[in-house]
């Protein structure tokens, strides 16, 4: 899952950090001494050390319990991470003044005009429960917005066939 997510998708990078637990030991560690990558562990069951990226996974946590826990198919919580996992990495963060997605891709991601303002504003992971309020809002903002989304990929290969 490694080499075909992340590695064949983004290219390789210098470290990976993880926790100190045996599911990264093994074939997994295997992979990284094959591609060169560093593989440096925290201390086992001390989720403080990863920091920010440890905030960030409890915000996401938090915000779908609380999407499941007000819907009437909380066992489709499957349908409803894509777009929280979206409207958060489309999101500016407090600590880099960058999202997530344009730190990643080194530009700004496509979303409608009327919605910019709406995942602009800064999420700030040293706040958890405005962190939490923030990302579910910002997952329905990322869900109401995709026919538009979908409309204008659609307006953009329809020209780009027609160009051929």
């Amino acid at each position: 899952m490694f080499v075909e997510a992340l590695l064949c998708r983004y290219g390789s990078c210098a470290e990976v950090i993880t926790d100190g637990k045996t599911e990264f030991a093994g074939e997994f560690h295997e992979v990284l001494k094959i591609t060169l990558i560093d593989h440096k562990r925290t201390a086992l069951n001390h989720p403080q050390a990863g920091g920010l990226a440890e905030r960030a996974v409890q915000t996401i946590e938090r915000s779908l319990m609380n999407l499941c826990e007000g819907s009437e198919t909380p066992e489709k919580w499957d349908v409803k991470m894509p777009w929280l996992i979206f409207g958060y990495n489309c999101s500016t963060q407090a600590s880099t003044r960058m999202s997530p997605y344009n730190m990643l891709h080194a530009r700004h991601p496509v979303i409608p005009s009327a919605h910019v303002h709406n995942l602009s504003l800064l999420i700030d992971l040293n706040d958890p429960a405005e962190a939490e309020k923030s990302a579910l809002h910002r997952a329905g903002v990322a869900k109401r917005s995709r026919p538009l989304w979908l409309a204008k990929l659609y307006s953009i290969v329809t020209r780009c066939v027609m160009l051929l």
